[in-house]
């Protein structure tokens, strides 16, 4: 809850606002914790950029405080039949780590620009 009232400053200052992007995920629709997307820029000179986004909940994290420490044991997201054992609190994942739709968010970001042969 701390974090979501007081996020720790963003280790990246030279983040690229992407905003501009429409950003397209393959989730259902009851998916909550949105971490990866892609988007397509036609660039001036015609040709097309691909872009793949994934979620950066490391802007969330201070590395060695609880939450790092508590992610590194997990290590993932274990999905079961049951239910889920999620990696990072569900408050934390399925909001600002997570790719929500109209909010701005941090992400890792790849551009792959495509030429005729692909």
């Amino acid at each position: 809850h701390h974090l979501l009232t007081s996020p720790p400053p963003d280790p990246d200052l030279n983040r690229l606002d992407l905003t501009h992007l429409k950003v397209y995920t393959v989730d259902d629709e009851s998916t909550r914790e949105i971490d990866d997307g892609l988007s397509l820029e036609v660039l001036p000179d015609g040709r097309e950029r691909l872009w793949i986004h994934i979620a950066d909940p490391t802007r969330w994290l201070q590395s060695g405080d609880e939450l790092d420490l508590e992610a590194r044991r997990r290590s993932t997201t274990l999905y079961l039949p049951t239910g889920m054992v999620p990696m990072f609190p569900p408050e934390l994942a399925t909001g600002p780590m997570s790719l929500v739709q109209g909010k701005v968010c941090c992400a890792l970001s790849f551009g792959v620009v495509l030429d005729q042969m692909g």
